[in-house]
C-alpha cells in the first residue's frame, strides 16, 4: 500500500522513575498523527543497545534513554483516497 512507510528513528524518553516504563511511552505514540514523524504510528518495534539511563542535571530525578525504534507509519499523500475496494 502507498500509504504506509517503514521508518527508523532514534529516540529519547524522558521518564520520571516511578513510571519508568519506556513502552508505556511508545504506546501513547499509536494510532495519533505525529507531527514529527509526519504520519500515523501503527506498530513499533524496539531496540535498545544499552541498559544504561542517563540523570538529567537539574531535573532531579527525571532520566532519560535512548533507545532506537522501528516504526511503521501510516504515511498519505494529498488527494489520496482512502476505502475499501469496490466489490
Amino acid at each position: 500500500m502507498e500509504a504506509l512507510k517503514e521508518c527508523t528513528a532514534n529516540m529519547v524518553v524522558y521518564l520520571h522513575p516511578s513510571k519508568a516504563a519506556v513502552y508505556r511511552q511508545l504506546t501513547s505514540l499509536l494510532f495519533k498523527f505525529n507531527e514529527a514523524l509526519d504520519g500515523v504510528v501503527l506498530t513499533y518495534e524496539s531496540k535498545f543497545s544499552s541498559n544504561l539511563a542517563k540523570i538529567l542535571p537539574g531535573i532531579h530525578p527525571y532520566f532519560g534513554v535512548r533507545f532506537e525504534a522501528k516504526l511503521l507509519l501510516f504515511y498519505p499523500k494529498p488527494e489520496m483516497l482512502l476505502g475499501s475496494p469496490a466489490t
